[in-house]
């Protein structure tokens, strides 16, 4: 069983739903020394290095090797699981998996990611794409 933190897409409940086949439980945690960009033309995110930030997100645990598969299927090639330190809730660190972008994806450094935004424009888009689980 895995630990995970999202801090993009997959902080969405319905999303997570979606691909997982189930509700997922989640808890608020974030994650230090990055920023959440969006992908250069897209519509989600990517965290780069970025000493004095930190990313909100969800911290996931007990994800088993189905619905990690299916996550990994989700998040595709430009995208790698590295094991990062993540705040959990009381201020607690801990360890977790975070889907990093991989050496040459392009990210817009102009803008942060906005979840709530991407929620009202385009997460009905991606629900319409993709599988059920």
């Amino acid at each position: 069983m895995a630990t995970l933190f999202f801090y993009g897409t997959l902080m969405d409940a319905e999303v997570r739903r979606h691909l997982m086949g189930r509700d997922v439980p989640v808890e608020a945690a974030c994650i230090k020394g990055f920023r959440a960009v969006p992908v250069a033309g897209k519509h989600y995110p990517v965290l780069v290095p970025n000493g004095g930030c930190k990313v909100e997100g969800v911290l996931a645990r007990n994800i088993d090797r189905q619905q990690l598969a299916r996550l990994i299927a989700y998040e595709g090639p430009g995208y790698c699981l590295e094991t990062q330190s993540v705040i959990a809730a009381g201020g607690v660190p801990i360890q977790a998996r975070v889907f990093m972008p991989r050496a040459g994806v392009p990210a817009d450094m102009k803008r942060d990611w906005d979840f709530k935004c991407w929620q009202k424009r385009w997460k009905r888009k991606l629900l319409n794409l993709l599988p059920v689980a």
